[in-house]
């Protein structure tokens, strides 16, 4: 199908979509210099026209975070009352004799010193370093002590031997221990504080300095035609934040606003041409067209919202899922096309935006290639899988172009890739929201349709089993003929079972229906025709009551066009009847637009023309398709249609072979 001109709504909706991306992007201009490491300076010698800082990669950042997570100081609270709680345990539990009272005050001394130097729990002797320094906190004051020096329960007896030694006797400390028991009266009286060493911790990587240097005005930044290393590239990096951040824009502002308007319509332009091309039916559904030109601002949002919140949010941003959103209504050429339009706005704000376009378009079209063949319960996963594998080798790709080095690959960004292709399965359901807002049907839908078990069709099998039969065979075809074009054979199967539907209101009014008694004999060829006729608004009846979405409407209301009631017309003639009153004969309904709606008009005309031949020859089967096309072709039937003649043709080629087989002559036993 031609779109001849462009309609004031489509006029209005594009300007609208270039003025709403222009208002959403940021106000401020573009970094004059593209560069990329491993790569030549392309432009003049720079020099630093300001001072700014120079900042630490993220790399360096993260080794000086693991560098004072690893010497993380931990601090321990002296619990003072375990101590008199013990003591006070051993004084009363130990009788020593008159005797043993001197030796008995040293092992009091002893069991002190050990407390005043303190005890850990065996659990938490993990925590504390092997050459480093613990805080311990006793009241209000707190000091270091080395970890080596704390005791943990079994260390404090060994050293409570060691120190018996010289009191007693060797070979007699352990005895004594023994006697009075008194590893029972050890106990950890340090108490690890998780908080107080989180709260360090967290204030001393907070002071980790984001800047690792200074570049004074004047300076020289790169040379002309310099390859650019890392550390040229932080210190350019550095100087496009600082730019950003600081200085920005410094032109009229109008005149920028200006040039994001003419660009986005530039934009919005380039996707008027694509869909003309691809698939001009859009322009002609309204709420085709502004789900379309709605996805661009939306994206655009969703990149500068969530973009922001985080350094990797571009990356952690699903924005395949919008492609898969649109392939779920429409064919995957056209839903790809606006969603890789839909994704220039947001490349011209992402830092590495050609980068970040390869890698969203790439896994976006991977998407929807995917989604088409799993899409559902856990086989989502394994299309996650896919969709995760396409951005990690996009980006390592990228990686190894541009460092030569596996070690340049930031495994961070991995995770966000993962997340990416998580959230894809999280937020693909909407899609059931959209079918709802727009009218659309998505291919679940479309298969519960299908089913001939629904509430619609049985009741149709019910009134009208021919009927039903006549639908099944003009399904097999349709979707049979869909198939050989690339049309959406799913949506043609549907139509085909749907669109004789009006006939339940008059089942025997129609031949495949009667069972040896004809009412037309009773009426007039008007009246016949009348009835017949009005099969196409009771269908919309029965569409509506329920519930049959949009886009099945369209099949009830074309699969006969403008064509007429021919015998209930010659029947008139023949009775004298005036020949200009062929409009009391004619359907009212639209003619075919999309190919599916085609099919099913030439399949719906082709199998009830076969069920009138007694000769099923191939050479009669091939005139009757023939014929029939013939008449729709002469009929300006097919006039506003987007079909061409070399898919009419194949189509014909399809329904002449099924019908043969069906029909094809049998052996008689």
């Amino acid at each position: 199908m031609k779109i001849k001109k462009i309609d004031s709504f489509t006029l209005a909706a594009f300007l609208a979509t270039a003025m709403v991306l222009t208002i959403l992007l940021p106000n401020k201009g573009k970094f004059t210099y593209d560069y990329q490491k491993g790569q030549p300076w392309m432009y003049e010698t720079l020099l630093a026209p300001f001072d700014f800082p120079i900042l630490k990669t993220e790399e360096e950042i993260r080794r000086e975070r693991e560098v004072l997570t690893a010497n993380m100081r931990r601090y321990f609270v002296f619990k003072n009352q375990v101590e008199a709680e013990q003591l006070r345990n051993l004084t009363q539990q130990v009788r020593p004799s008159p005797d043993s009272l001197l030796l008995f005050e040293q092992v009091i001394q002893v069991m002190d010193k050990i407390y005043q130097r303190g005890i850990i729990s065996l659990e938490q002797r993990g925590l504390i370093p092997t050459q480093g320094v613990v805080t311990l906190v006793q009241g209000m004051v707190s000091y270091d002590r080395p970890g080596s020096e704390l005791f943990d329960t079994n260390s404090a007896e060994v050293w409570l031997v060691r120190m018996l030694t010289p009191i007693v006797g060797s070979g007699r400390e352990q005895l004594l221990i023994n006697k009075w028991q008194l590893s029972a009266f050890i106990a950890p009286n340090l108490q690890y504080d998780e908080k107080t060493t989180m709260a360090v911790q967290g204030s001393r990587l907070s002071d980790i300095a984001p800047t690792k240097g200074r570049m004074n005005m004047g300076e020289l930044i790169v040379a002309k035609g310099a390859v650019l290393d890392e550390e040229t590239v932080q210190i350019l990096d550095s100087f496009k934040d600082e730019y950003d951040r600081s200085y920005g824009f410094s032109g009229n502002r109008n005149v920028l606003l200006l040039g994001h308007f003419l660009a986005m319509l530039l934009n919005v332009a380039a996707l008027f041409v694509l869909i003309s091309f691809v698939w001009p039916l859009i322009f002609t559904h309204r709420s085709f067209l502004l789900y379309c030109l709605l996805q661009m601002p939306v994206m655009l949002a969703v990149a500068l919202l969530i973009g922001n919140l985080s350094s990797g949010g571009l990356y952690i941003i699903p924005f395949a899922v919008f492609a898969l959103y649109t392939a779920a209504f429409f064919p995957s050429k056209i839903a790809l096309t606006i969603y890789w339009v839909s994704l220039f706005p947001i490349a011209v704000i992402a830092p590495h935006g050609i980068e970040w376009l390869f890698l969203n378009a790439a896994a976006g079209a991977v998407a929807v290639f995917v989604f088409h063949y799993w899409n559902r319960g856990s086989l989502q996963f394994f299309s996650a899988l896919i969709i995760f594998i396409a951005y990690t080798v996009g980006y390592i790709s990228f990686r190894l172009i541009e460092a030569g080095s596996f070690a340049s690959i930031g495994w961070r960004f991995i995770q966000y890739f993962l997340w990416n292709a998580l959230f894809i399965i999280a937020v693909y359901p909407v899609v059931y929201l959209l079918e709802h807002i727009f009218g659309f049907v998505s291919e679940s839908r479309l298969k519960d349709l299908s089913d001939p078990t629904t509430s619609l069709l049985q009741l149709l099998s019910q009134k009208a089993p021919g009927t039903m039969q006549h639908a099944l065979q003009v399904a097999n075809l349709a979707e049979a003929g869909a198939r050989s074009i690339g049309a959406n054979a799913l949506l043609a199967r549907v139509g085909a079972l749907y669109h004789d539907i009006g006939k339940i209101a008059n089942p025997m009014f129609f031949i495949e229906n009667q069972t040896g008694i004809n009412p037309h004999e009773h009426l007039t060829p008007v009246e016949s025709a009348k009835i017949v006729l009005s099969h196409v608004e009771e269908g919309m009846v029965f569409a509506k009551k329920y519930r049959l979405p949009f886009l099945v409407y369209d099949f009830i209301l074309t699969h006969h066009g403008h064509t007429q009631t021919a015998y209930f017309y010659r029947t008139y003639c023949d009775q004298g009847g005036d020949p200009t009153a062929v409009h009391s004969f004619t359907y009212s309904g639209h003619l075919p637009r999309t190919k599916e709606e085609v099919i099913v008009m030439i399949a719906d005309a082709v199998e009830a023309s076969t069920r009138s031949l007694t000769d099923f020859s191939a050479e009669r089967i091939t005139e009757m398709v023939e014929r029939m096309v013939s008449e729709r072709l002469t009929g300006q039937q097919l006039s506003q249609s987007d079909i061409s003649i070399k898919e009419i043709n194949t189509i014909k080629e399809i329904f002449i072979s099924r019908l043969q087989d069906i029909y094809h002559q049998r052996i008689a036993y």
